[in-house]
């Protein structure tokens, strides 16, 4: 693994992930360059990649019939997406558009997946764990 002082400052705060999980996620992320209004995830598109957003900004879209498109959220360096699909297994809801020039780590499914169980939120309650 790579010294973990070259590593972004922007990583999840240790309430979502432990530092060390995100420390693995980082180390077996590829990255990608999306030029300006080039389409990163489109909406009802399988889930497939986890993505950490290191300069850019992104654009999330819904997109619904008989209506004009409705921005979500504008994500921006230090930000993630793709991970709801992931751990719920589901479709796209939005699509994933990059404004300006996007540099992204991105990191397929089977890997996230095997550091999430190997302990990534382990004893740490979620939003639904603590309502019960």
């Amino acid at each position: 693994m790579a010294d973990k002082e070259n590593y972004p400052n922007w990583l999840l705060p240790d309430s979502i992930m432990a530092k060390e999980t995100q420390f693995q996620l980082v180390s077996k992320a590829e990255k990608r360059r999306y030029d300006p209004g080039a389409v990163i995830i489109k909406q009802n598109e399988e889930a497939d990649s986890f993505y950490l957003i290191t300069s850019g900004t992104v654009e999330i879209i819904r997109e619904r019939a008989n209506r004009p498109p409705q921005t979500i959220a504008i994500l921006k360096s230090g930000d993630h997406f793709g991970e709801i699909g992931l751990i719920e297994g589901i479709k796209g809801k939005s699509c994933c558009v990059g404004i300006f020039a996007v540099d992204l780590h991105y990191i397929r499914i089977l890997p996230f997946g095997k550091l999430l169980c190997k302990g990534g939120s382990q004893g740490h309650k979620t939003e639904h764990q603590g309502d019960q």
